[in-house]
């Protein structure tokens, strides 16, 4: 549902896939999820060519201790912050983070 909202799924990076031992993964499933809105990730990396080094943006989908499943994501505004041409940069931002929150309201 994450990914329909917003953007396309880059990639995934599973914690039974390897990133823990089996046993730890069979406890706590957690995911990796990278993905990308292409038309906002071309306009940012024309604003600033260093900002491909936070490409793809991140989330996780994990199972908390308690069984309740939780999604976070990274804060783009938070990594504007060690990226060059933060003024060029903030436009594409905010828009990012606003279909960010939207997609978050909706899961």
């Amino acid at each position: 549902m994450l990914t329909r909202a917003i953007i396309v799924q880059v990639n995934e990076v599973l914690a039974s896939k390897g990133l823990v031992a089996p046993e730890e993964a069979a406890k706590r499933p957690y995911q990796i999820i990278g993905f990308c809105n292409p038309p906002n990730a071309h306009k940012a990396l024309q604003a600033e060519a260093g900002i491909g080094l936070l490409l793809p943006c991140n989330g996780v989908v994990a199972v908390a201790e308690d069984g309740c499943v939780e999604v976070a994501l990274v804060d783009p505004l938070a990594m504007l912050g060690i990226v060059l041409n933060k003024d060029k940069l903030r436009p594409i931002v905010d828009v990012v983070r606003e279909a960010m929150t939207k997609a978050l309201a909706a899961v």
